[in-house]
């Protein structure tokens, strides 16, 4: 089919791989959270540092609305 087809198809799956990742990443870094607040009963990881930029939370007691900084466990579990 030819070679740039064939490169065109390896680029996709570098994509694709990387995508997939992240959102594992993502999902992980969720039941990480829930495993330190409701198993062991340590407290959460911050909202900032959980979070992605592009995410808020909802308006706490104090009426602060929270933004995520980096998603560090997320991170920590691609580059594992």
């Amino acid at each position: 089919m030819g070679e740039l087809l064939a490169w065109i198809i390896g680029w996709d799956l570098v994509l694709e791989y990387a995508v997939g990742a992240a959102t594992v990443g993502i999902a992980w870094s969720e039941y990480l959270n829930n495993l330190l607040v409701n198993v062991l009963h340590w407290k959460a990881i911050a909202y900032e540092w959980c979070h992605s930029p592009f995410q808020h939370s909802i308006a706490d007691a104090n009426g602060v609305v929270h933004s995520g900084i980096i998603n560090l466990p997320a991170l920590f579990i691609v580059s594992l």
